[in-house]
């Protein structure tokens, strides 16, 4: 295992490399107009590779790194084909889905220049490295994320976690005592290692829906001109509502689209029924409450997941014209609380009881499946 210094050197090395991965100073200042956007139902079959720009990547990746070039992205990892062809599935789907929902609502997209890049570690250890080389912390329980200012995606294998790690053991062990109770003549407890295998794949799989999936969308949604490229300009409930679109396994109508976020929704209902909701007025205007550390950040996303799928599916004509009255901002700030409402009200007319209502009402609605909900 390499020290934190070697690991760290590593990922600056890499980071340095990134070279074209980051956006180019235009992009960042400049977004492309509607009238240069087309709505687009199913994407590009093939993503253009950058060769230089993978051999600079690979110079500092570490002596096992390979570059995996897939219809939409080009991946540096370190990682085994099985674990790779795995997560490629996953990633891909993602893009698609992404692509088609934003065609399938009317929202003016652009098909990238090149694949868009991903780091994928085997181990947490060198997905650390490359976190902190960055300034940020990494931990297990977070195995991925998207770095806006470098246009670049991390993640790492989260069976590498010690969560996982822990329960694959119990597993196994529950398979050892099955085998020593046929030996002895005992009927093998089939009960409990079944339990123990379906709670190994439902757990990686809630991992990879809320992680994988959600870090993967933010990345498509920033390059395809869904969203403003100047970051701050996002309207974080926005940023991360959508993003929660794509947590759900994508289907025939596309993720985000002819799904419900069960997870997201069981949470919003739990929450709305204890009455620990904070009012949407303050997700709109408070763009702290999405920091890592807010205290109630978790309350602040199922606020932002149940708005962004209400509005999409019964105000769809204004919530695209709120996506580009925010695409149309053109600095790179966050704006103020009054900015804010005012955008909102725009497109959608007074944020007043009678709107807030409809919304709730909406919403406990939906049919809730708390078994499809993951973990």
């Amino acid at each position: 295992m390499n020290t934190r210094a070697t690991r760290i050197a590593i990922a600056l090395s890499c980071l340095a490399s990134l070279g074209a991965g980051a956006w180019a100073l235009d992009d960042v200042r400049q977004s492309k107009p509607d009238s240069e956007q087309r709505s687009v139902a199913e994407p590009k079959s093939e993503l253009p590779a950058n060769p230089k720009a993978d051999a600079k990547r690979l110079e500092g990746a570490g002596p096992k790194a390979k570059v995996k070039h897939t219809p939409h992205y080009s991946i540096v990892h370190d990682t085994d084909d099985k674990t790779l062809a795995a997560f490629v599935t996953r990633i891909e789907a993602t893009y698609k889905a992404v692509v088609r929902f934003s065609g399938q609502i009317g929202v003016p997209v652009r098909e990238p220049k090149e694949k868009l890049r991903i780091h994928f570690f085997h181990r947490f250890d060198g997905y650390a490295g490359f976190i902190e080389a960055i300034g940020a912390s990494a931990t297990q329980e977070t195995p991925g994320v998207f770095i806006p200012a470098l246009n670049v995606s991390a993640f790492f294998n989260f069976a590498d976690s010690d969560v996982l790690k822990k329960f694959k053991d119990e597993l196994e062990q529950a398979r050892a005592d099955g085998i020593a109770a046929r030996r002895s003549g005992a009927r093998p407890d089939f009960s409990r290692i079944n339990a123990y295998k379906a709670r190994v794949a439902k757990y990686e799989e809630h991992v990879n829906r809320l992680i994988v999936q959600h870090e993967v969308a933010h990345q498509v949604l920033f390059n395809i001109g869904v969203h403003n490229r100047r970051f701050q300009a996002n309207p974080p409930w926005l940023v991360e509502g959508l993003a929660m679109m794509f947590e759900t396994p994508p289907s025939a109508s596309g993720s985000g689209l002819g799904s419900i976020n069960q997870n997201r929704l069981v949470r919003w209902r739990d929450l709305a029924e204890e009455k620990q909701l904070p009012p949407f007025r303050d997700i709109l205007t408070k763009p702290e409450l999405f920091y890592p550390s807010a205290p109630e950040a978790e309350k602040a996303y199922a606020q932002a997941w149940a708005m962004v799928h209400y509005l999409q599916r019964t105000r769809r004509p204004k919530f695209v014209h709120y996506m580009q009255l925010i695409r149309e901002r053109k600095k790179d700030t966050e704006y103020s609380a009054k900015q804010e409402l005012a955008t909102f009200e725009k497109a959608f007319g007074p944020l007043d009881d009678d709107f807030i209502e409809a919304w709730e009402k909406y919403m406990k609605k939906l049919p809730m499946k708390r078994s499809a909900a993951g973990i």
